[in-house]
């Protein structure tokens, strides 16, 4: 018996199709956003198989669970670069935030600090949506010459 929650994959609704092929379920739509929700629940130590197989297949995606009895909640977000490249962020809820005491430290050099606090976020940041279907598309094709 595994330690279960539930994940959200948040993908563009324009890969839906795909999406569906490996995930087969149905999804919750936000036709002014552009994307789709699919939500499971029980899924042990919110790790799906499937998500490898977006990844592998160049679908963007954001990926989340929630808290178990042996790990903690966290955010996972596959993107592409224009060039084809791969994107992955992944972190725990617990890291969303600077470290208090590396703040503390900074807060003599306001410069440093701001720095800090701008790079830590861009480090959490994904790529946005835009062109994401081009670009998976790209990191696909360039995978498909690699072997």
């Amino acid at each position: 018996m595994g330690d279960r929650t539930w994940v959200e994959i948040v993908v563009l609704t324009e890969s839906l199709p795909q999406v569906k092929e490996f995930l087969g379920e149905e999804a919750q739509i936000n036709d002014e956003t552009k994307l789709a929700s699919l939500y499971f629940d029980e899924v042990d130590n919110g790790c799906m198989e499937a998500q490898d197989e977006l990844t592998k297949a160049g679908i963007p995606y954001n990926y989340s669970w929630g808290r178990g009895d042996n790990y903690e909640g966290g955010m996972k977000y596959i993107r592409f670069t224009p060039e084809g490249d791969l994107e992955h962020i992944e972190y725990c809820v617990s890291d969303i935030n600077p470290p208090l005491e590396k703040l503390l430290k900074l807060v003599p050099t306001p410069r440093e600090l701001a720095e800090y606090v701008q790079q830590y976020s861009d480090d959490k940041t994904p790529l946005p949506w835009d062109n994401q279907v081009e670009y998976g598309k790209r990191f696909r094709a360039l995978q498909l010459l690699i072997t």
